[in-house]
């Protein structure tokens, strides 16, 4: 398996924590961020200005949860996709095995955890977990309405196998 974010394996100075392994991944121990920064996604202390590269001209500071940028130009999310065209998106959910759920079709669910392009861990320990998609591309990261086109894809793999 795959080390999770914020965990890391480390053999003889080499870095395996993205490498499929049989080898405990441990947490990795961060240096404190000095006042004037906050710890980015990547786990590195960086300044506002440092959002200047995804934000633009507007500029934007560094959630200290997610070490995501939040841009000050955010936009009015109505003007992208309004409330019907949210209502009629697919609803895709986590269960209590990590595996997700489309549009409650419990006889097909989707194992992310196999898949090439997915890294993390889906938990939840409630009896479904709503999800949110996002795509990165570059230093930019977007919200999706649907989910991810090999998100999709998986789905309709799995439909098939049924």
């Amino acid at each position: 398996c795959r080390c999770i974010p914020g965990y890391h394996f480390i053999d003889q100075g080499i870095d395996y924590s993205l490498e499929d392994g049989d080898s405990d991944c441990v947490p990795i121990d961060y240096d404190t961020c000095d006042t004037n920064s906050e710890r980015a996604s990547d786990g590195a202390c960086r300044s506002n200005s440092y959002c200047d590269k995804s934000c633009g001209t507007s500029g934007g500071k560094i959630d200290p949860t997610s070490g995501l940028c939040v841009c000050s130009s955010i936009f009015n999310v109505d003007s992208q996709c309004d409330e019907n065209c949210r209502q009629s998106q697919p609803k895709v959910r986590v269960n209590t095995s990590g595996k997700l759920i489309f549009n409650g079709d419990e006889t097909a669910p989707v194992d992310m955890q196999s898949s090439s392009d997915f890294f993390g861990q889906m938990t939840c320990n409630k009896s479904e977990c709503e999800t949110r998609a996002a795509s990165f591309v570059g230093q930019q990261c977007s919200g999706q309405y649907a989910p991810l086109a090999s998100v999709q894809a998986s789905y309709n793999q799995a439909r098939r196998r049924r």
